[in-house]
Parts: structure tokens; C-alpha cells; sequence
């Protein structure tokens, strides 16, 4: 389930957020990072894109409970 969300977003072309939204339509933007869904809502991953640069870097891979305790947004 990672690696195919892996090879989507390394796929998509998008200028903006609500461009990147037409793939992923369940990502979400908190703080400066986006976040993305991943197998069933089981997982999130956190993610900085730089749109005019077609970059996205991979801060954090976590489980949708690590996700709720909010740590990830310290790191």
C-alpha cells in the first residue's frame, strides 16, 4: 500500500494544492505539511511539497494513532 502511493505521487504533475487534491482527493494541508491517507486510513504520511519546484519530501510515515497524538507536527 506505501509503495503504491509512492508510485502515484511520484506520477502527479501539480501546481497547487487543489490541483494535487484532483488525484489525492482525501489529503489534507496542517501546518505547512500535507497529508495523505494511506492504506484505509490506517497509515498518514507527511509530507512538504514544493509546487514551483515539483518536489516532495517525506517527513513522516505513521499510523493513524501516532498521527492523533500529534507528535509528528514537534518534529
Amino acid at each position: 500500500m506505501l509503495n503504491e502511493w509512492f508510485h502515484k505521487a511520484s506520477q502527479v504533475t501539480a501546481i497547487s494544492f487543489p490541483a494535487l487534491r484532483e488525484t489525492f482527493g482525501s489529503a489534507d494541508y496542517v501546518d505547512g505539511f500535507t497529508l495523505f491517507d494511506v492504506g484505509g486510513n490506517r497509515y498518514r504520511i507527511a509530507v512538504v511539497i514544493h509546487y514551483d519546484k515539483q518536489r516532495m519530501y517525506i517527513r513522516q510515515v505513521m499510523t493513524h494513532a501516532e498521527y492523533d497524538r500529534n507528535d509528528w507536527r514537534k518534529k
